[in-house]
């Protein structure tokens, strides 16, 4: 098996149990990423009726996409050409050496009498190889560094993932061919208990393994071993925005539930993705000022609707990257829009989470296991952003259905 073969070749480098399992783990993300895209050409090539050669087909790879593959080891730098020589010295990867010369890109296929062609037989390795390589001991590291947050340090890393249902639902979701993979790698993280816990200097936000994990795959979460049920805030960072800036009309917009609604309304944007996207690109989290040259039309959009808005927030932008560095370097961040933004959603959703010993936070939501009463953090919630003078609409989704 991969693994198998993988700890054989590596083991002998005698480097120490954390520095070993962080080369295992680069090892592991770059064959499942090369495996993943074989696995997508050979389907290709089956739909063209080459199925019964399509295992032995080698697929093409850009260096430009094998250059994000490296990792700094006891002082040494391995680069992607380093952990292609680990993968075909372990006998898991082939390279075409046939093309593989000049400046044609290299092309790859599993090694051939790995037999294997469903991703559970590769999960069970999965398993037993992460405790052996002892992940888990982060979690003490991180109740150490965090002992404050011990209850929501404990909930993400002892929360788990149904693979199958996980591969199915990013199969579901005819996501762009990369994304799909960065989703399968992420839920095969979240699987071996590869967990990450960690508060943002200057907003107190928590960026965690769940609260990075992609909404695709959230329905194939397990706490405890039940699935889950979030409690989201409906329209939080405009809320916020809308708040801060002091902006009644804008927040009884938010208030409402129909913020970005009312946004496609206006500009007769139908995707609502994308006017999200753009709104938090050109308005909320860039450090320019915005102005109708920079932002366009959802800039436009935003003042008529929201007379004054723009103004308001270029009251709290640097008004380019080079001032930014500035402010940041001078100790003004909490003079910045997004991070007086971030601190107010981390500072409610945080302190309405702590209070229960089975919950996780996802920025601005809050999810807990489908067996228990969600009732006492709605209440929690309302409860923290009612003080802060605002009454906003809270989503309940039930990842069990």
């Amino acid at each position: 098996m991969v693994l198998t073969r993988l700890k054989e070749e590596i083991e002998p480098f005698g480097y120490s149990a954390a520095d070993t399992a962080q080369l295992y783990a680069k090892c592991i993300e770059l064959w499942f990423t090369l495996y993943a895209k074989h696995e997508q050409y050979k389907h290709i090539e089956a739909d063209n009726y080459y199925a019964f050669s399509a295992e032995r087909l080698y697929v093409n790879v850009q260096a430009r996409d094998l250059q994000p593959f490296n990792v700094q080891i006891a002082g040494h730098r391995y680069q992607y050409r380093n952990l292609l020589s680990i993968l075909v010295n372990a006998q898991v990867l082939e390279i075409n050496e046939k093309y593989s010369v000049s400046r044609f890109s290299k092309s790859f296929r599993p090694h051939p009498d790995l037999l294997f062609d469903k991703l559970s037989i590769v999960e069970l390795d999965l398993k037993a190889f992460t405790k052996s390589c002892a992940y888990r001991s982060t979690r003490e590291e991180k109740l150490k560094e965090y002992p404050e947050l011990a209850t929501l340090i404990n909930a993400v890393y002892d929360t788990t993932i149904d693979l199958e249902q996980a591969v199915a639902l990013i199969n579901e979701a005819g996501l762009e061919a990369h994304i799909g993979y960065d989703h399968c790698i992420r839920a095969i993280k979240i699987y071996c208990g590869l967990h990450f816990f960690a508060e943002a200097d200057y907003t107190g936000r928590l960026y965690t393994s769940i609260a990075g994990c992609p909404s695709e795959i959230v329905p194939a979460l397990r706490l405890y071993g039940q699935p889950l049920i979030e409690i989201d805030v409906a329209n939080c960072q405009p809320l916020l925005l809308a708040n801060l800036l002091g902006h009644e009309q804008m927040q009884a917009v938010c208030e409402s539930g129909r913020f970005y609604e009312t946004l496609m309304e206006f500009t007769g944007e139908t995707d609502r993705k994308e006017i999200k996207v753009k709104l938090y690109k050109h308005i909320m989290f860039n450090a320019g000022w915005v102005t109708p040259y920079v932002g366009g039309s959802i800039a436009i959009a935003f003042e008529r609707l929201f007379p004054g808005s723009i103004t308001a927030i270029n009251a709290h932008k640097p008004g380019s990257e080079s001032r930014l560095a500035e402010w940041i370097d001078t100790g003004r961040t909490q003079d910045l829009l997004w991070c007086r933004m971030q601190s107010l959603e981390a500072d409610i959703v945080i302190t309405a989470a702590e209070a229960f010993p089975h919950a996780l936070t996802r920025h601005d939501s809050i999810l807990i296991p489908a067996n228990e009463d969600p009732t006492p953090v709605i209440d929690a919630l309302m409860t923290e952003f009612t003080i802060r003078g605002m009454t906003p609409v809270l989503k309940i989704k039930n990842h069990k259905s």
